[in-house]
């Protein structure tokens, strides 16, 4: 027997008894194997325990070539596929309504053709079952992660067609992951609850035991990874025996991440008798993900509104922020309102952000006395050593290339990454891990402040295909030796003062009336340290 035929041709020779069976009556039966993942942190065809927060939306498409899943055996003599070429589309959603729970649904649509055995099914296009259910984050134990699925199957496919059934279904699934230096790994199992279908020799497809387990290799992170994977669908009523009711496949693909935008490819084939496991199968994903925008513009008060608003003016006199800042200097730092915001698991800012650093390349670029900024990436324990430390520089990275973007030249700041290693928060709760997910910037200042800054004009940004003008700040032209004595001799009080002192008496205290220099000036530097440590 040709591995063609042995792959799943008993399933479809046993499933008839003539025409005036079950499926005369217009009986069919769900095929498909591999079912869709939309998770950038998934394998395909395996559902990960990892959520994200409220309103976090994943929605594509996954699409499966598949040659020979059903073949049709009568005697053991081969009679022909019963599908043999097909083009199915899994069109689905997944929604986060918490980092501990979800929502997915999904809708088959496939083209077929070339069916040898034309009385058992049908060529052309045909929709299958849909599929919704819920999932969830159950328990985490250092770097293990346990959830669980709950699927229902809808009976909603085109008849013959061999993507549905005439009755719902209940899937229910376990599923654990972790990360082990640059691998996750994934395994999930559980019951698929189906009504039976019997035929006249003795075979039953009822009742089954699922079970998925994959890794995915980051080679690069957050970027590209490599993924294979193993499904296989156990039939309960004949679990230990074999048959055509066990259905097994291996895959493997390439995972690729550009912002909101997931590609998949990959192949998969058979390697058993059983139904749906197909000769030989390519596949095609495209997935979608949308963080939801931060509420930060309705935080803000609109000044329409508070303007007329008597009673809340003494309050907001009293809050450390203005309504209008976003961020602001205090000593060797620039302190931000709002936490810059990632993608989960990526380098690109939310453009919820994007205010926010808008407003702190406008604090460096009038701060002439701001010599440089060093952007600090830091990361919770969560993940690997490596993975938090490579996370971290490209996320302070593209802060860097945000700020230059807003006219900050590049040689008033570097950046640099952390990892884990420098956490604000030692405790371990959900807390204490979003504290220490942040980004910091500190000063290094240019003291004293009429130090000339040599900053050179940069007319075109390697990381941007265009012509960026970046704003230098004016120095602060130096006094002379006579104007720097005549102010210090001026504003030292004699050592028996006037009796009519106006200093004395308070009435001159608030009106300076030269600017003088300051008098905590350190030795000045000669250059800016770009890549020394912060103060």
């Amino acid at each position: 027997m040709s591995m063609r035929t042995k792959t799943v041709g008993i399933f479809g020779g046993v499933i008839l008894f003539g025409m005036n069976t079950a499926l005369a009556d217009g009986q069919n039966a769900d095929i498909t194997l591999i079912q869709p993942s939309f998770s950038t942190q998934g394998i395909p065809g395996i559902s990960t325990p990892i959520n994200n927060d409220f309103g976090y939306l994943r929605y594509g498409v996954q699409s499966y070539w598949v040659r020979d899943p059903l073949i049709y055996l009568e005697n053991n003599l081969d009679q022909g596929a019963v599908v043999s070429r097909r083009l199915l589309n899994q069109i689905g959603m997944e929604y986060d309504f918490s980092n501990r729970f979800g929502v997915h649904a999904s809708l088959p649509v496939a083209l077929q053709w070339a069916s040898e055995v034309p009385s058992l099914s049908r060529n052309g296009l045909a929709v299958g079952d849909l599929q919704a259910g819920a999932y969830g984050s159950v328990y985490q134990y250092k770097d293990l992660r346990f959830g669980a699925k709950a699927n229902i199957l809808i009976p909603t496919s085109t008849n013959d067609a061999w993507l549905g059934e005439t009755s719902p279904r209940l899937g229910l699934l376990g599923n654990v992951a972790t990360r082990w230096q640059d691998l996750d790994l994934a395994l999930q199992m559980g019951p698929h609850f189906r009504s039976a279908v019997n035929t006249d020799l003795d075979f039953v497809l009822g009742n089954e035991w699922i079970i998925d387990a994959g890794l995915k290799w980051n080679i690069w992170p957050n970027k590209v990874a490599l993924t294979s994977s193993y499904h296989a669908r156990h039939g309960l009523n004949n679990l230990f025996r074999g048959g055509a009711e066990n259905s097994k496949e291996i895959t493997s693909g390439i995972q690729w991440i550009e912002g909101d935008h997931t590609w998949q490819l990959g192949l998969a084939t058979g390697i058993n008798d059983g139904y749906g496991a197909s000769e030989f199968q390519a596949f095609v994903g495209y997935t979608v993900h949308r963080m939801p925008r931060a509420p930060i513009e309705e935080v803000i008060p609109q000044p329409t509104v508070e303007e007329p608003v008597v009673i809340v003016e003494p309050e907001i006199e009293e809050e450390e922020w203005k309504p209008e800042e976003f961020a602001k200097v205090v000593a060797d730092q620039i302190i931000i309102r709002e936490d810059i915001q990632f993608v989960i698991g990526t380098d690109q800012i939310v453009e919820a952000s994007l205010p926010t650093l808008q407003f702190v390349a406008k604090l460096i670029n009038e701060d002439v006395q701001i010599g440089h900024v060093v952007i600090e990436g830091h990361a919770s324990e969560e993940g690997t050593h490596q993975y938090n430390y490579d996370l971290s520089n490209l996320r302070a990275r593209a802060i860097f290339k945000a700020l230059a973007e807003s006219n900050v030249h590049p040689d008033r700041m570097s950046h640099r990454g952390y990892g884990e290693a420098l956490p604000k928060n030692l405790g371990d709760d959900e807390a204490a891990l979003a504290e220490n997910r942040r980004v910091e910037f500190h000063i290094i200042r240019q003291d004293p402040p009429e130090t000339k800054l040599e900053l050179r004009t940069l007319r075109s940004a390697p990381w941007a295909e265009k012509i960026i003008e970046f704003i230098i700040p004016t120095p602060v032209t130096p006094k002379s030796d006579t104007e720097v004595y005549e102010e210090e001799v001026f504003e030292t009080e004699p050592e028996t003062p006037p009796e009519n002192s106006s200093v004395e008496n308070g009435s001159d205290a608030d009106t300076p009336i030269v600017p003088s220099p300051p008098t905590d000036v350190q030795e000045p530097m000669n250059t800016p340290n770009t890549e020394g440590d912060t103060p």
